[in-house]
């Protein structure tokens, strides 16, 4: 939710500088379209070297999670 404030408030910032042609205004906003470019390959990098290993223990967290949550409840239970 707090990622849509701040890519709402960035959209702002760039229309208030192409509407009141602001030199400032547009400068801010292309760096912080630059930042956001830069965090999101930074992101994308740490993703491709964890991908390993978070694959490696999703079944088990995933099997741990849905025993936890559901446990022997009846309603969830496979009925042969």
């Amino acid at each position: 939710m707090f990622r849509y404030k701040i890519v709402g408030i960035l959209h702002a910032i760039g229309c208030f500088g192409a509407i009141r042609l602001n030199e400032n205004l547009l400068n801010l906003y292309l760096f912080l379209m630059i930042v956001l470019l830069f965090g999101d390959g930074i992101l994308g990098i740490v993703w491709i070297l964890r991908f390993n290993t978070i694959v490696a223990k999703l079944r088990g967290d995933l099997r741990l999670r849905l025993t936890n949550d559901y446990g022997m409840d009846i309603e969830f239970q496979v009925s042969n």
